[in-house]
């Protein structure tokens, strides 16, 4: 799915992320169960190959390596340039692409989520900072971590309150950050090694993680 170098993005209904491809898809099929190959099997037992549109569109920047997408507000694509050090925005109405460059070297963008105010927040995985762009400015600004071992920052998700939680996969640790004061509060992770990695929120608001080193699950409140 690549194509004379460039990194591609693709879009529809769901995303996901393989091989530095941004891809998303819209599925109209009966109830199925799907089956190891890929295909999908009826309630009545018929495999029926997986009926999918994608379009696809060549990131600017060759080698981007786009990560993590997510949708705003407005309908734009948002993902992380990991290797171009760039947040991108993509209007898949236009194929229109706007790339944001980071100020830190090397940050190593991962995750990344909208505010309520249209900013876009991420992880920097490789500098180890979680930072906040504004589209309108283009304005960066990096917020630090209070403790030399908090490296890696992962994924991210704002809760109920506000408030932004993060994984930080190497540090073994989750963190939380109050956008209205900037502060940064850690925490070590119970089991060793357990690899904090995705995160998410329930209907209350409370993260759940997944430890990807132990395939447990916990959450914080």
């Amino acid at each position: 799915m690549k194509n004379a170098g460039f990194a591609r993005i693709a879009v529809a209904m769901q995303c996901f992320v393989l091989a530095g491809v941004i891809a998303a898809f819209g599925i109209s099929l009966p109830a199925t169960n799907s089956n190891r190959n890929g295909r999908d099997r009826t309630d009545t037992g018929k495999i029926e190959e997986l009926k999918v549109t994608i379009k696809e569109w060549a990131v600017p920047t060759k080698g981007a390596h786009p990560h993590d997408p997510a949708v705003g507000a407005d309908g734009a694509l948002w993902f992380t340039e990991q290797m171009a050090n760039k947040i991108g925005r993509l209007d898949p109405k236009t194929g229109e692409f706007k790339e944001y460059p980071l100020k830190v070297t090397n940050s190593g963008p991962h995750g990344l989520v909208e505010d309520a105010q249209g900013n876009i927040w991420f992880t920097a995985n490789f500098a180890g900072y979680v930072g906040k762009l504004d589209p309108r400015t283009g304005e960066v600004r990096e917020y630090k971590m209070p403790a030399e071992k908090a490296d890696d920052p992962h994924s991210l998700i704002f809760d109920g309150n506000g408030i932004l939680w993060f994984t930080l996969q190497g540090a073994n640790m989750v963190g939380r950050l109050d956008p209205k004061s900037g502060k940064i509060e850690l925490k070590d992770v119970p089991t060793e090694r357990a690899l904090p990695y995705g995160i998410q929120r329930n209907s209350k608001g409370v993260p759940f993680f997944c430890e990807l080193g132990t395939q447990d699950w916990q959450h914080r409140s």
